[in-house]
């Protein structure tokens, strides 16, 4: 895979998902983020995340799942269509 440094920080949030669930003290579990990161011929430092950054990654994203579970259940009648939920800690508001 040929990325611009710029490119690859988009994976930041996958890499760090992968470093979690690697680590005894996991925080989110994400095994489907470390095998995808394990399929990918692609050197994840280049991403800019150091190892021992991947808590930060992995409790940003548990509040963003946290927040998104509370607002979907206070609307529980929401259709498709009259709720539209935006990944914000997928990597592309950086």
């Amino acid at each position: 895979m040929t990325r611009t440094r710029e490119k690859a920080t988009l994976l930041a949030t996958l890499y760090g998902r992968a470093l979690d669930a690697e680590s005894p003290r996991s925080i989110l579990h994400d095994t489907m983020a470390l095998e995808t990161v394990r399929r990918i011929d692609f050197d994840f430092t280049r991403t800019g995340l150091r190892r021992g950054e991947q808590a930060a990654v992995a409790l940003r994203a548990r509040h963003f799942d946290r927040w998104t579970r509370e607002f979907l259940a206070a609307h529980p009648k929401s259709t498709v269509r009259e709720c539209l939920v935006i990944s914000v800690s997928g990597g592309f508001d950086q």
